[in-house]
């Protein structure tokens, strides 16, 4: 990393007190899928204030890090964007945080590809926004062998992967219906990042 930095001509300083030197590391390293059925493949995504990024000079430190952050990624052979917080919306930011599952990737597919699950989706899709969320994720495992913790992470999870199409922009409500449009948001937000709106 620091063979990167001095290719740039970009100065890497020291820890306060250290001899070694401070790596800068990229804001976010996310997998993602351009399209439903593409492959997963590695994005690297730095997060800077749009007035911030527009008010610099070339040689400002906010533009040695995102010209940094480019490298790395073109070093890695990822594809690399900046995101301004701007373009996402803070509530969606706050319900994906909530909803992460915190579970090894291979337990989550594992959920996922299980009947119960599928079993779950099917009858929550059908009640979910026209009845209380609560309501509808009850009725809906019933008879699945689940506990109300299993309960309540396969609908987080749902609601996480868009299996039920909830709009996150919006604040969810467990007494309250859900309200649709995830996977328009979603569209939205990959062509934001990946179409003619891209950064």
């Amino acid at each position: 990393m620091t063979d990167v930095a001095h290719a740039a001509g970009i100065p890497v300083y020291c820890y306060p007190g250290l001899s070694v030197d401070r790596i800068l590391t990229i804001d976010l390293m996310v997998t993602f899928q351009r399209e439903a059925d593409a492959p997963t493949q590695l994005l690297g995504i730095s997060c800077k204030p749009l007035d911030l990024v527009l008010s610099a000079q070339p040689s400002d430190r906010i533009m040695e890090r995102l010209e940094l952050d480019r490298r790395y990624c073109d070093v890695a052979g990822i594809e690399h964007r900046l995101v301004y917080p701007e373009q996402v919306p803070a509530a969606l930011v706050r319900q994906l945080e909530w909803l992460a599952p915190l579970r090894p990737r291979a337990a989550i597919d594992q959920i996922v590809a299980s009947y119960a699950y599928q079993v779950f989706l099917d009858r929550v899709r059908k009640t979910a926004f026209t009845v209380a969320a609560s309501e509808a994720i009850d009725d809906a495992s019933r008879g699945l062998d689940w506990s109300p913790v299993q309960t309540q992470f396969a609908a987080q999870l749902a609601m996480w992967r868009l299996d039920i199409d909830v709009d996150l922009q919006q604040p969810l409500s467990m007494a309250s219906p859900l309200l649709p449009g995830g996977h328009a948001c979603r569209e939205e937000l990959r062509n934001r990042l990946f179409g003619r709106t891209s950064c």
